[in-house]
């Protein structure tokens, strides 16, 4: 499974209330568990906000959105980068490469 080590979140909403975010993924360890917490402002508003994730990896991942009072999510950004392959030895798993030739 591909490794991804997680940038950032861009939020584009509006809230009348705060809005408490959750991140969760499967790394390290294997179950999904909770990351990290962050909140959304209470806005006038259609605003953007930008939550800093450096340093959460995983290979699955699931958000949270719960707000205290009326929200409107109009759209969001999560940027990421692949940075490795996870190989479990414990479940027989392996990494190999394919066939290559090694010149005349």
């Amino acid at each position: 499974m591909r490794v991804k080590e997680l940038k950032d979140c861009l939020w584009d909403y509006q809230a009348d209330g705060i809005v408490t975010v959750t991140y969760f993924t499967d790394m390290p360890g294997t179950t999904m568990a909770l990351r990290t917490t962050l909140t959304l402002p209470v806005t006038t508003g259609r605003q953007s906000k930008v939550h800093p994730l450096d340093g959460i990896e995983g290979t699955l991942m699931s958000i949270t959105v719960d707000p205290a009072a009326k929200c409107i999510l109009y759209g969001g950004v999560l940027r990421w980068r692949v940075i490795g392959t996870y190989i479990d030895g414990a479940n027989g798993e392996i990494w190999q490469t394919q066939e290559f030739g090694i010149g005349n």
